[in-house]
């Protein structure tokens, strides 16, 4: 029993430290959110990280490319670094109904490189709305799983462990 409780002890301090040991930077908010429907598309989009990206004089090292429905990139060529933020403008001149697809590429100030991807869908084409109206009309709720599913399940396997490991020392101590 005293081994099965050491197991379950060292198992709990491991999972607990896995968030710690992921010091890199991550997404901490999208605009357009992840999977949102747009009455209209917006005139830029945003990407938040967890730190401020890597800046270097006259080199490109982040980047965020929107492509329509068609596959054309509307994006400018020129990814913007405000704080914590990526924000490129977007061409709405090309707006169709569709799915759009976002891909960025952000490097953190210790020369990690993070990349992926998201989509979101435009129901019809319209005129350009500003940024500050796509984030006040979305919902939080399937963005914030997305961005954070990895933490909730960690966070669930301690709770089951530390739930085990009181079960045990109950049932030892009867």
């Amino acid at each position: 029993m005293k081994k099965f409780s050491a197991l379950l002890g060292v198992l709990a301090v491991t999972l607990s430290s896995i968030s710690g040991a992921q010091a890199h930077s991550s997404v901490v908010k999208t605009v357009p959110e992840y999977q949102s429907l747009l009455q209209e598309l917006p005139s830029e989009v945003s990407i938040q990280f967890s730190e401020e990206p890597l800046s270097l004089k006259g080199k490109v090292i982040n980047s965020i490319t929107v492509v329509n429905p068609d596959g054309l990139v509307i994006s400018k060529k020129r990814t913007e670094i405000d704080g914590e933020k990526l924000i490129v403008k977007v061409d709405n001149v090309d707006a169709v109904a569709g799915t759009y697809s976002v891909k960025y590429r952000m490097a953190s100030a210790d020369g990690h490189v993070i990349s992926g991807s998201y989509r979101f869908d435009l129901k019809k084409s319209s005129k350009a709305v500003t940024i500050k109206e796509v984030e006040e009309s979305q919902w939080w709720g399937s963005h914030f799983l997305h961005l954070h599913k990895e933490h909730i399940l960690q966070a669930i396997a301690v709770l089951l462990v530390g739930a085990a490991w009181f079960v045990v020392r109950r049932r030892r101590q009867s």
